[in-house]
């Protein structure tokens, strides 16, 4: 998951300041009911005159040594670049930064050079996988006291039971954004249809899937009566060939980065998207609103982990500990709009960002979460690169109003013309 593109794709930064099955409580609510005008950050400044992070007292040095860098493999624009900075300039810790698209890429980046990150930053079923893989180191918990600040509730996540491996920073559901403007019947589930003929006659070239994989196969799987998580080759066949024609026939676009900003300058009316994402939208297009689907809904938790061939496990460890002091994770979750792990984090968010979609969560019981499969992911990627070469350009048929309500203007000989509503 990736809140909005800032930085070309993959691309490695140093920030130069080196100087020495989870279940989560909740109600499926329409968000989006926010104000627009400046920023969440803008708005912290304006109520506490500064961010409260800038004046915490930081953890004194630990009695070992820093290792003088670490290098982070983690997704683009989660932790604030002044949260990070600051480790960077108090510790003498210089922070080399990667950062990957999707699971995938991260999968294969490491891949391409095991021994060159210390920490990565899986979403939930790729922690499971490299768990799996015996590639990671456990967690001192002693040496992690902010852990205990981290939800009960992520404690008992299926692939990683007591957090022996990971340290979940956030998370966020899959569901569906829309634009208000256009789109008045409430989306119900992933076919991104409306109830309206002439409303999904506008939509077509203006909806969108994630261009990620196993997220979208596993929700197209469940939408058909299969296991999300299904290595059934002929169910993925079959949801692949259905991607396809939805495509052509109801002007389907697939995004990843870019989605965001497709929905703020209304390139997209309606697109699966996760919670944080959709907030970040809506902070720049109050027209936006976002809903959670009938049925289960997907979770994702996004940790970090420590390489087991790290030479540098103990500042890693260090660094988890300092981002999850609680005036750090919110100002996280400021700057990216994601939900964090943290209950204490809580007076640190923008009201704004807590009562719209990032922080919206399923009723109890109904949160799913994608599995590792194994060899089989392989199929997944070949079925899905099968549909990227076949998928054909889909150009809206309608173009959009330059209002999309209605007007009353003048003609030339003066008489009132009212545009379609």
């Amino acid at each position: 998951m990736s809140p909005r593109p800032t930085e070309s794709r993959g691309m490695t930064r140093r920030y130069g300041l080196f100087v020495g099955g989870v279940r989560l409580a909740g109600l499926v609510v329409l968000a989006g009911l926010l104000l627009p005008g400046c920023s969440n950050r803008d708005r912290v400044n304006q109520i506490e005159g500064q961010e409260p992070w800038r004046n915490i007292e930081l953890p004194p040095l630990p009695d070992f040594e820093l290792a003088p860098k670490l290098r982070l493999l983690i997704w683009r624009d989660y932790f604030d670049p002044e949260v990070l900075q600051r480790f960077e300039t108090h510790y003498g810790v210089e922070l080399e930064i990667t950062f990957f698209e999707n699971n995938s890429d991260l999968e294969q980046r490491y891949r391409a050079d095991p021994e060159a990150f210390d920490l990565l930053m899986p979403s939930s079923y790729m922690v499971e996988r490299f768990i799996n893989a015996d590639l990671l180191a456990k967690i001192d918990k002693q040496m992690i006291p902010n852990l205990g600040n981290v939800a009960p509730i992520f404690f008992q996540a299926e692939y990683d039971r007591e957090l022996q491996y990971s340290v979940p920073f956030f998370y966020s559901y899959l569901g569906v954004a829309f634009n208000s403007n256009y789109l008045r019947s409430l989306p119900r589930d992933f076919e991104l249809t409306s109830e309206s003929r002439e409303e999904n006659l506008i939509l077509y070239g203006y909806r969108s899937l994630l261009d990620e994989n196993r997220i979208t196969i596993a929700s197209q799987l469940l939408q058909n009566g299969f296991d999300h998580n299904s290595t059934n080759p002929e169910h993925v066949e079959l949801i692949i060939d259905q991607l396809i024609a939805n495509s052509a026939e109801r002007g389907i676009r697939f995004l990843a980065d870019d989605l965001p900003t497709a929905l703020i300058k209304n390139e997209i009316l309606i697109a699966a998207c996760w919670s944080g994402a959709a907030g970040y939208a809506l902070e720049e297009n109050p027209a936006i609103r976002f809903v959670l689907p009938t049925g289960p809904k997907f979770l994702e938790i996004d940790s970090l982990v420590i390489l087991k061939a790290s030479p540098y496990q103990a500042t890693a460890k260090f660094l988890i500990n300092y981002l999850l002091i609680p005036a750090m994770a919110g100002a996280n979750t400021n700057y990216s709009f994601y939900a964090n792990s943290s209950e204490t984090s809580r007076p640190f968010v923008s009201r704004d960002i807590l009562i719209g979609p990032s922080y919206m969560n399923a009723p109890a019981g109904t949160s799913i979460l994608l599995k590792d499969l194994g060899d089989f992911e392989d199929f997944y990627e070949q079925e899905w690169d099968r549909m990227k070469s076949l998928l054909q350009p889909v150009p809206p048929k309608i173009p959009l109003r330059t209002s999309p309500r209605a007007t009353v203007q003048e003609d030339d000989f003066g008489r009132q013309n009212q545009s379609m509503p």
